[in-house]
């Protein structure tokens, strides 16, 4: 009978709003602003270490003109070729 106020204790704990919120707008893994070469440079070796299509793909989009978009270019018609 002792297992009833363990597992009323337990749902009423998966059923609370958590203590620590995010302000509206922010994701947990919120980064702070970067210098505008930086952050391109920082999500060009993200997708570098990921090496999928998807990751490119993103920077390219993101940034269009950047130099480090034509490297991704670069990698990405390699990846799409095999290699």
């Amino acid at each position: 009978m002792a297992a009833v106020p363990a597992l009323l204790a337990l749902l009423f704990l998966l059923s609370s709003e958590p203590v620590v919120s995010n302000p509206p707008g922010h994701s947990p893994d919120h980064q702070p602003a970067r210098d505008g070469d930086e952050a391109v440079r920082w999500e060009f070796e993200a997708a570098q270490r990921e090496d999928t299509p998807e990751a490119l793909e993103k920077v390219i989009a993101r940034h269009p003109d950047h130099p480090l978009a034509e490297e991704a270019r670069r990698r990405l018609a390699e990846l799409r070729s095999g290699g």
